[in-house]
């Protein structure tokens, strides 16, 4: 399926009451209500933000989560270690 880029979508006349953003899609009526928003929204959008810079970004992220888990989950494993450690001292001071 075609995904139209933003390009296409700011191209789309605002005077038409049908949005066409691919020839091979039927036309499609539109409320003309949100037209405004919609092409403030689309301003909004750097043109050099590109998927690829998106998912590098998350990545980065998904991967510092990841250590972060790990740390936090190395620590709980010490402390029910450190624990049972001292129940097994403590059963061997007191038996």
């Amino acid at each position: 399926m075609h995904m139209p880029q933003l390009g296409e979508l700011r191209r789309v006349s605002l005077t038409l009451p049908m949005v066409k953003a691919n020839p091979k899609v039927r036309r499609v009526p539109i409320d003309r209500s949100h037209a405004a928003a919609f092409q403030k929204l689309l301003s909004s959008f750097d043109e050099e933000d590109n998927l690829e810079d998106i998912l590098d970004q998350a990545h980065v992220r998904i991967q510092a989560l990841t250590d972060e888990i790990k740390v936090i989950v190395h620590i709980h494993k010490r402390k029910i270690a450190e624990a049972k450690l001292m129940a097994v001292i403590h059963d061997a001071t007191y038996d």
